[in-house]
């Protein structure tokens, strides 16, 4: 269960919050600093694991002295979804700051791409 990640990533998921299984999974393989390749459904809860792990690396990596903070990188299908989830992120990692659970600001950006060709 949550026990199993390290207490800076508990402490960033809401009191009471029931993780689904393949977010614990993708969680628990961040911290593990494995890469995750998650793939689920719309609604599926994709979006907590990786600004879940944005805001605890980043927490983790000052805590430690890092310079940097490291990059969680998103891949999304549709321009209008990744608008949405760098906009969601970002309240995420606003109210994290806001109480205290961030030492800095962390921001999430959305860069459009387009494949010619496919």
């Amino acid at each position: 269960g949550i026990e199993q990640l390290p207490a800076v990533w508990r402490e960033l998921i809401p009191e009471g919050m029931l993780l689904r299984s393949m977010q614990l999974e993708g969680l628990l393989a961040v911290a593990s600093k494995r890469d995750a390749l998650i793939v689920a459904k719309t609604s599926g809860g994709k979006s907590l694991v990786f600004q879940l792990s944005a805001a605890a690396l980043q927490k983790a990596s000052l805590a430690a002295g890092e310079a940097r903070p490291p990059i969680v990188l998103c891949v999304v299908p549709f321009i209008s979804l990744g608008g949405h989830q760098a906009d969601c992120a970002n309240d995420y990692m606003r109210e994290l700051y806001r109480v205290g659970l961030l030492v800095r600001p962390a921001y999430a950006h959305f860069v459009e791409r387009s494949v010619e060709g496919l």
